[in-house]
């Protein structure tokens, strides 16, 4: 277990680097000792500027508006990219003067005996200590869950008559009763702070009038059906549905892009899972797939509760080092599935995967001979609004 919470405690940027020669705009508190971390994972040396305290009072108030809160310890584990070949509690050992290699080492250790302590303190304090009384379980059949037995994931729980980013209880059923076992959902919270089932607030999709932005209460949501006639639900009543269908899983696409957002993301899922206990169906967690678009996503989540599976997203355009280094950290970490937007899929992104048994979803694909391609190519499946498995026969 300890080995386990310190290799997840050390996340990598792999979510976040996107111009290899461009430094990552990580602020003043990133910068150490002349270094700077650029996104191609590189540390090199740049002009000194002032940390700590010859830093200014807007940089001061800046690092931390941006890290929110966020202690030092974990500011750090911010830094390491698994695979780089470069600890940055090295970087600090390797700036000490001679002579001090030995007391750097030590500082080094810790370090990391102290941020594994309190990411399992952070832990403890988002779930151990909850004060609620928790309503009986009821055992359920769940099967275990296995990559190889789904081709279809069915996006934000399908579409209906033309209309997508439905995320309705109606288009749950229907795809469920068409043959459709493995899900997405879309989650997001409203002005009040209620996670419910929608992709944003960007669209209003029949909710309100006009196209403006607008974040609905949680009775304004539940009270509107979506293209006036689709039920909106919560995320409780997601877990309720899924208690009423046990052999069927969903993934969550909480949408933290950032790998800053880490702390984020376990305070997400923390709420996630008192609002299962609370309900009295925390066991429906075990149908319950985190979509994680960076490893830093991946120890908090692994801390709060054992979800039946992964799936690590690659939403955006890598390069082959990068890819090589998220799929050796799928395999270390037993994430056994990748999703890819299809703009960035090829033969050779597809092998690198296969080389590790890492199967490959592509999204997100309506038509079926282009899903029937793209599994001739080696894809396990596709992420589809629409299609159902007869379809990729």
């Amino acid at each position: 277990m300890v080995y386990v919470l310190c290799n997840a405690a050390q996340p990598d940027l792999l979510g976040e680097r996107r111009d290899a020669r461009r430094p990552a705009r990580l602020g003043a508190a990133f910068q150490h000792r002349g270094h700077r971390v650029y996104h191609d994972g590189a540390v090199r040396r740049d002009v000194p500027r002032p940390v700590g305290k010859g830093e200014g009072s807007q940089a001061r108030a800046h690092r931390r508006r941006l890290l929110g809160g966020v202690s030092a310890g974990l500011r750090r584990a911010e830094l390491h990219y698994p695979g780089d070949g470069i600890d940055r509690a090295e970087l600090h050992t390797r700036a000490q003067p001679a002579g001090e290699g030995g007391a750097g080492m030590r500082d080094t250790n810790v370090r990391k005996l102290r941020l594994l302590i309190e990411i399992c303190l952070l832990a403890w304090l988002l779930t151990g200590s909850a004060r609620y009384e928790a309503k009986k379980e009821i055992p359920v059949n769940t099967p275990e869950f296995d990559w190889e037995n789904y081709n279809i994931i069915t996006h934000a729980l399908g579409g209906i008559d033309g209309l997508t980013y439905l995320n309705s209880r109606e288009s749950f059923i229907n795809y469920y009763d068409k043959g459709c076992r493995l899900f997405e959902v879309d989650l997001t919270q409203t002005s009040d702070g209620v996670w419910v089932c929608r992709h944003n607030w960007k669209e209003s999709l029949g909710q309100w009038k006009g196209e403006e932005r607008k974040v609905l209460s949680s009775e304004e949501f539940l009270n509107t059906p979506i293209y006036g006639k689709y039920t909106p639900m919560t995320f409780e009543d997601l877990l309720k549905l899924l208690d009423e269908y046990p052999d069927a899983f969903v993934m969550i696409d909480s949408k933290q892009y950032s790998v800053r957002n880490y702390q984020r993301t376990l305070e997400d899922y923390a709420q996630y899972r008192e609002i299962s206990i609370k309900a009295g169906i925390e066991h429906t967690l075990k149908q319950i797939i985190p979509e994680i678009y960076n490893s830093a996503m991946y120890p908090g989540t692994a801390l709060l509760y054992k979800f039946p599976a992964y799936i690590y997203s690659l939403w955006q355009e890598y390069t082959t080092e990068e890819l090589n280094d998220i799929a050796e950290f799928c395999q270390t970490n037993k994430i056994m599935a990748v999703t890819i937007y299809r703009d960035y899929w090829s033969e050779e992104v597809q092998k690198i995967f296969d080389e590790r048994d890492i199967l490959v979803y592509i999204y997100t694909i309506n038509d079926k001979e282009e899903a029937r391609r793209y599994l001739a190519n080696g894809a396990q499946g596709v992420c589809t609004d629409v299609l159902i498995t007869d379809n990729l026969n």
